[in-house]
């Protein structure tokens, strides 16, 4: 992507005028992309473009919730909104121009048409306000980051920002020489406290981001140097990412179990449950199901159920350690845990405590705090009182999340399941 104003592109483009089809509650600008940059630049607005696709199921969901959200839509009123379909015959140049290789993304433009900020993925209603006002106060923008390393070039935290905004945004070219300007630096001890572990943890974070992994490992090194006692949350952090990289080599969490019994920062507690989960659920679990498959199709049945019943145990270790990173779950993170929490609790209800099941029904009404009008999170809800024996209050949230989405096949297999499926039309 070149950083030009974009719309030196839109004079490329063709002018012909379109319509969107219906994308949430937002007012989207119906004439071609040259109209909308000429709009924003006669009116000194910024741009919102959303790119999307039929058959990208997260963009729907940006429709039904986000952009269909009140205060969102409020959020967005001062902006030209662009919903630009990346199947569409003529949307290559654009996307190409802007760096697009994943979806949902969302792009803000400036009003002369050049970057400003990008937002990947689905993001629910409360992420997107704290997003639409972070870019209003032009923190972490690419504008802003340049302005931050004009006042101070040395400023090698916002000088790794920029190398990942760069690379969010397709520019490879100057996101390498950042980069390397970045390196320079550091290992020139400049940009950072050099004798605070906190500070090197924050480089070090940094780093793994942009995946200058040898910079890392400095940065560790120089942590234990400086604290070999591992009294501070910087020296634990690597403390534990070791012991994590022994988990993955060995399969074995103990170790890393150990450690998060002693530690009370939230932040360590939280990757450290997060990633004994993703061992014991997508890898061990898994494992053990393979092999039970593998075995029943060898016809030697009592492997098979031994294999079951490992990747029961793996699964139950798995959702103790979902329970254990909810509690430090960073709200970023809070949609997606407590989605995967609550559907994994279903699934085991048949071998959970009512101390378990309790619990997930918290995690649900916590989603419905995060937004109540997303079906997904009515599903959740709907199965944790389900799993309580708590039909009629679940075939009310079945019936909401329906509203919401009428097509919704999950929901209506929840129907089925409650004995009302006869009544979907």
């Amino acid at each position: 992507m070149s950083i030009l104003p974009i719309l030196v592109l839109a004079l490329s483009l063709p002018s012909t005028a379109r319509q969107s089809p219906p994308k949430g509650k937002l007012a989207w600008f119906e004439g071609s992309f040259e109209e909308l940059l000429a709009e924003a630049g006669d009116t000194g607005r910024n741009v919102f473009i959303d790119f999307w696709a039929p058959w990208c199921e997260p963009c729907h969901q940006l429709d039904r919730v986000t952009f269909s959200d009140t205060a969102v839509v409020a959020d967005l009123a001062g902006y030209l909104c662009f919903a630009q379909n990346t199947d569409a015959p003529d949307a290559a140049e654009l996307t190409n121009a802007l760096g697009i290789r994943s979806l949902p993304a969302m792009v803000v433009l400036e009003p002369d048409g050049s970057p400003r900020d990008i937002l990947l993925g689905y993001l629910a209603p409360a992420r997107m306000r704290e997003e639409l006002a972070r870019i209003a106060r032009d923190e972490g923008t690419l504008p802003g980051l340049r302005a931050a390393l004009a006042r101070d070039e040395d400023d090698v935290i916002v000088r790794l920002d920029l190398v990942l905004k760069l690379r969010a945004f397709g520019e490879f070219s100057e996101s390498g020489v950042q980069l390397d300007r970045a390196r320079e630096r550091i290992e020139a001890g400049r940009g950072f406290d050099a004798q605070s572990t906190r500070s090197r943890w924050e480089l070090a974070l940094k780093l793994r981001a942009v995946e200058a992994l040898d910079l890392f490992e400095v940065q560790k090194r120089a942590i234990r140097a400086l604290d070999p006692q591992g009294s501070t949350a910087a020296a634990r952090a690597v403390e534990l990412e070791d012991a994590l990289d022994r988990m993955r080599a060995s399969l074995d969490d103990a170790e890393v179990r150990a450690l998060l019994a002693e530690e009370s920062d939230d932040e360590l507690l939280f990757r450290g449950w997060y990633w004994v989960r993703s061992l014991q659920r997508s890898h061990l679990a898994r494992q053990a199901g393979i092999e039970a498959d593998f075995e029943r199709g060898e016809g030697r049945e009592e492997a098979a159920h031994a294999a079951e019943r490992r990747r029961d145990a793996h699964l139950d270790r798995a959702r103790h350690a979902q329970r254990m990173a909810w509690t430090s779950c960073p709200a970023a993170m809070r949609a997606e845990l407590g989605l995967e929490l609550v559907a994994d609790q279903f699934e085991a209800r048949g071998r959970s405590s009512e101390e378990e099941k309790a619990f997930t029904l918290e995690v649900a009404r916590a989603l419905i705090g995060l937004a109540e009008n997303d079906s997904r999170h009515q599903d959740a809800l709907a199965c944790a009182l389900l799993a309580l024996g708590r039909r009629d209050e679940a075939l009310a949230a079945v019936r909401r999340g329906l509203e919401l989405d009428p097509g919704d096949s999950t929901l209506r297999g929840r129907l089925e399941l409650l004995g009302e499926g006869d009544r979907v039309r």
